[in-house]
């Protein structure tokens, strides 16, 4: 055996070595990507992080950092939202991902979109929307607390819980 290739067949064990090295680096320092934007004041107000390793698919998690900011009062009526590839493209994720979110946003009535100018923020029935979701959040509440209930954690254990959330 020549010592060409045996130096040829000790890099290639080095490169398989360093490609799994890399790849485990990769998916240590990319487990999620964040999205913020400032207002002219240089204040942020757009804020949509990404986590590769939720459970939750990425177009909901990108209409959850829209609605966030929307029933937070961030977002403005008729205020223009980063355009589909824009956001797409610093998000890392694939333009159809952030049409799907942009869309469900548009089916909810949080959004309108005009060809050729952009995606704007719709608040006319914002009301209604916060109204919905606060009887979703309380189902929720109420599924929770029977849960609690369930396996033995008693309502003073609660009362300190939510006294603690609301005093913060």
């Amino acid at each position: 055996m020549s010592s060409f290739y045996t130096f040829q067949k000790n890099l290639k064990n080095f490169s398989k070595k360093l490609d799994k090295y890399t790849r485990k680096c990769y998916t240590v320092y990319t487990s999620y990507t964040q999205y913020v934007d400032t207002n002219a004041e240089g204040e942020d107000y757009l804020n949509i992080t990404i986590s590769y390793t939720n459970e939750k698919p990425m177009y909901e998690q990108i209409e959850d950092g829209i609605k966030k900011a929307i029933y937070d009062g961030v977002l403005q009526n008729n205020e223009l939202l980063p355009s589909v590839r824009q956001l797409a493209k610093d998000l890392n994720v694939s333009a159809i991902t952030t049409k799907r979110a942009y869309i469900d946003l548009e089916h909810e009535g949080l959004v309108y979109t005009i060809s050729g100018k952009g995606t704007f923020v719709r608040l006319d029935k914002l009301s209604e929307l916060q109204k919905n979701r606060k009887e979703e959040l309380l189902e929720k509440f109420k599924g929770t607390a029977a849960e609690c209930k369930q396996i033995g954690i008693l309502k003073p254990a609660l009362g300190e819980i939510l006294d603690d959330l609301f005093d913060k």
